[in-house]
């Protein structure tokens, strides 16, 4: 059924969801799971003293695709794009031949979703590809509530 499966992921609690029914349906289907981060800026180049602005983003995506490797048999690729969100994931889907897009909405409403936009609306709408949207659960709002509280009590 589909042989390539992306998951948008942006270290989020609802991006690792998305990954986990991403990495299910990949299984099921004898897909490989590819997950992109976009980056929204180039990287600044490695100096004495300064690392590049992008290996946390790195580490971190390999980190999960290794886990995802680790709790499966999925071929896992791990993509770091640079660009707008919405081109960049429509631009690496479209190359690498993507037959299904995996991931949660923020469930933003109201004048939030107008000045934030929606990355999932747009890759719905631009894409041309079939976007699976899951709504956050209960625990991955937890999860953004105490990141937020924790951002906050500086």
């Amino acid at each position: 059924m589909y042989r390539n499966v992306m998951v948008p992921v942006d270290g989020s609690s609802f991006s690792k969801e998305a990954v986990s029914q991403g990495l299910r349906l990949a299984k099921s289907c004898g897909a490989r799971l590819h997950l992109v981060k976009v980056a929204a800026t180039p990287g600044i180049p490695a100096m004495p003293g300064n690392d590049d602005v992008h290996t946390n983003d790195i580490a971190a995506l390999y980190a999960l695709a290794a886990d995802c490797r680790a709790n499966s048999n999925v071929v896992v690729k791990a993509i770091l794009e640079v660009g707008p969100v919405v081109d960049a994931l429509v631009g690496y889907a479209r190359r690498s031949g993507i037959d299904l897009i995996v991931m949660r909405t923020h469930a933003r409403r109201g004048f939030a979703r107008v000045w934030f936009g929606s990355v999932a609306d747009a890759l719905i709408r631009e894409s041309g590809i079939p976007v699976l949207v899951v709504h956050p659960t209960v625990d991955a709002w937890k999860s953004v509530n105490e990141e937020a509280s924790a951002a906050v009590a500086v």
